[in-house]
């Protein structure tokens, strides 16, 4: 996966990669780590070549006319080879120049150069700059800021100045100042110490259209886009690597420990996409500051921090040979811990998340469904409206008959419907504010009597979970089988009509007050252990079965442990056995 989605994303994404592969080998990174100091990668030229750094720009100001979903998707697959040189400071220097001050000649020029690359560009995230009015609206700058990515290659950088108590940011060209290199934790791309004394910047170059929550929208949307990259490089290379080293005769990916810690791992990965692509969207869309705000605070509070912990976690999974110079894991540590520092680290973007919630900015999901789905949305319509129109109490039936609960599960439950559709149906059904209750496990449990039951037991179970009248519980995990289904021990031997249970079942929801539980039990003890286990209906108001509620943390008691006495409990359905 990656953060493209739509076919010329894809598309994209692809063309990139290639290029990053071609181009941007581990060899041209472990150059950047023995140098001396920042210089432009041997890949600038080709990179600029093909317009990427002014994905996000207009045309009219020598950009390629896309925005920032298509600049995201780019970084991200820079961000996956760890590529360096001063791509993510330029591209958001010319961002952060078209937001502030793109009707000043001046200002127009500087974000042509940085788009062709002609120019390299670099914003000032720390203190602001003192400065003071001068003659004919100019403003003399003196001061000291850093860290300043890339600034030691930066032509054009983007500066905030505080004037007469309040912050406004200016452009200033780099050989008007100094500046110092830092020692850099990232040594794929570096930081550095910018100073300025005097320093006189005209009216045109004053970016009047920017503030600071502005910029560090832009920089943490960015950013995160290339902190995605970067954590599912670190994904790849520990999965890879759990499935060939072995240890006890086996791949350690087999082992829960790491599997465990490499679905983690893809979670996080996963949410830092979604979250740098919403951003980047919300950027795009030109929607209400409050939700471009909220966009980009949710992903500077995911983002660098889930790049962070993969990038440990891939040391982690990779053991001894991760903490070794040689493997490239600890470059993307670096990386990482060097992104999450340069934007504050997780504390303030989750403190504007919650502020920015809690004044009612919300991120609202909006989809572009073909032309065909017209069609198909006047005929839901109409049975939505016919049911809207029924009382409350006659609604979930009339929702069953027409196959709209279930919409996805093949007739008679449902209407076989393929994505499109279950969209259309779903957006009708909010539409007329009509909820669609939830089947809780009996979401699991319908469908498998739908598909491998008799005619007998769907219409004793199919129908009724359905409508409502009946309610189920899960009875898999055991005190020693959790996850590990082949530790299954609960027996079932055949009995005249039926089967009699003997074990124990634990971490069970609703045990208490379901009706049936669909149980995995043990039947042929002859078999392997990942074999003879079968799937019986659970009647659990039977004798003999024993709930016994587990008191959690909260006080309250969800889970529950269910045991099982074969003198008594005898169980006369099968799903299937054998």
């Amino acid at each position: 996966m990656s953060i493209a989605i739509g076919d010329d994303h894809v598309a994209l994404a692809h063309t990139a990669r290639r290029f990053t592969r071609d181009r941007c080998s581990a060899d041209v990174m472990r150059a950047a780590v023995d140098a001396d100091a920042d210089g432009l990668p041997p890949f600038w030229g080709e990179l600029a070549g093909l317009g990427w750094l002014g994905l996000h720009l207009p045309e009219a100001v020598g950009g390629e006319g896309h925005g920032f979903v298509e600049l995201a998707i780019v970084l991200e697959e820079l961000g996956r080879v760890l590529a360096p040189g001063p791509f993510l400071p330029t591209v958001l220097a010319s961002a952060v120049l078209h937001v502030g001050g793109g009707s000043s000649e001046l200002v127009r020029g500087l974000i042509g150069e940085l788009a062709a690359g002609r120019s390299i560009g670099a914003v000032a995230l720390g203190r602001a700059l003192e400065g003071r009015i001068g003659p004919g609206g100019s403003v003399t700058v003196s001061g000291t800021t850093s860290p300043v990515l890339c600034g030691a290659l930066a032509d054009t950088l983007v500066v905030p100045v505080t004037i007469d108590g309040r912050e406004r940011w200016c452009v200033v060209a780099s050989a008007a100042g100094r500046t110092t290199p830092l020692a850099p934790l990232d040594p794929t791309r570096r930081l550095a110490e910018l100073n300025l004394h005097d320093v006189v910047v005209a009216d045109d170059a004053q970016l009047v259209g920017v503030d600071r929550a502005r910029v560090e929208a832009l920089a943490v949307t960015l950013a995160s886009a290339e902190c995605a990259g970067g954590a599912a490089w670190c994904l790849d290379t520990a999965a890879e690597y759990a499935t060939v080293r072995r240890q006890f005769g086996r791949p350690i990916g087999q082992f829960q420990a790491v599997k465990h810690r490499c679905a983690d791992m893809l979670v996080a990965v996963e949410q830092a996409r979604a979250t740098a692509w919403d951003a980047a969207l919300a950027l795009d869309g030109g929607g209400e500051p409050a939700d471009v705000a909220l966009a980009a605070a949710i992903a500077g509070a995911i983002g660098p921090e889930a790049f962070a912990s993969v990038a440990k976690d891939c040391i982690q999974v990779l053991g001894g040979i991760g903490f070794t110079w040689e493997h490239d894991a600890h470059l993307y540590l670096r990386r990482a811990i060097s992104l999450r520092q340069l934007l504050g680290g997780p504390s303030p973007w989750r403190r504007a998340t919650a502020h920015a919630a809690l004044a009612g900015a919300r991120r609202r999901l909006t989809l572009n469904l073909p032309a065909s789905s017209e069609a198909v949305r006047a005929e839901v319509r109409a049975v939505v409206d016919e049911v809207a129109a029924l009382p409350k109490e006659e609604q979930r039936s009339r929702l069953v008959d027409v196959g709209y609960l279930v919409p996805h599960w093949s007739p008679p439950w449902g209407r076989g419907a393929g994505a499109v559709e279950q969209l259309v149906i779903d957006q009708e059904l909010r539409r007329a504010h009509i909820r669609v209750p939830h089947l809780q496990v009996g979401a699991w449990a319908a469908p498998t009597i739908a598909a491998h039951g008799t005619v007998e037991q769907q219409e004793r179970w199919v129908r009724p979970t359905l409508l409502g009248t009946l309610s189920w519980c899960q009875l898999f995990s055991e005190p020693d089988a959790g996850s590990d289904l082949a530790a299954l021990t609960t027996s079932a031997t055949r009995t005249e009509g039926g089967w009699l249970i003997n074990g124990q079942k634990v971490w069970t929801s609703m045990a208490t007050e379901a009706d049936w539980g669909i149980c995995l039990v043990r039947t042929d003890p002859r078999a392997p252990k990942h074999q003879g286990i079968s799937y019986l209906i659970v009647d659990m108001r039977a004798a003999g079965i024993d709930i016994r509620p587990l008191k959690e943390m909260t006080g309250l008691a969800m889970f529950n442990e269910v045991f099982f006495d074969d003198e008594s409990t005898q169980i006369r359905q099968s799903l299937h056995h054998g």
